[in-house]
């Protein structure tokens, strides 16, 4: 992985837009584990990719964000799924984004 790319990712991991602790980044962080990390399938009642997609596409919760507008939101986590899906670090970059997002 190129060092710039993986400066932008950890310079995106740590400009999180969320309080650390917010239930949104724990969906994420799930989500981007379970498809990235450990490449499992999408399961029905575990699966963290479907739980965070129901909160991106639930309005109540998205509104209810106080730190960011719902777009800010999404388009950093857009940014940092396209760094993650060309990222060859097998997931090293999951500890970081763990310990900074709580």
């Amino acid at each position: 992985v190129p060092l710039e790319r993986q400066r932008s990712l950890a310079s995106l991991i740590f400009a999180r837009p969320l309080p650390r602790g917010h239930n949104a980044l724990a969906l994420f962080a799930d989500a981007l584990e379970q498809k990235y990390v450990r490449h499992e399938p999408l399961c029905k009642g575990t699966d963290s990719v479907t739980a965070w997609q129901d909160y991106c596409a639930n309005g109540q919760a998205l509104s209810q964000l106080k730190r960011c507008s719902p777009d800010a939101l999404l388009t950093w986590t857009a940014q940092i799924v396209e760094l993650i899906e060309t990222d060859n670090s097998n997931g090293s970059w999951l500890q970081a984004l763990r310990q900074e997002w709580g």
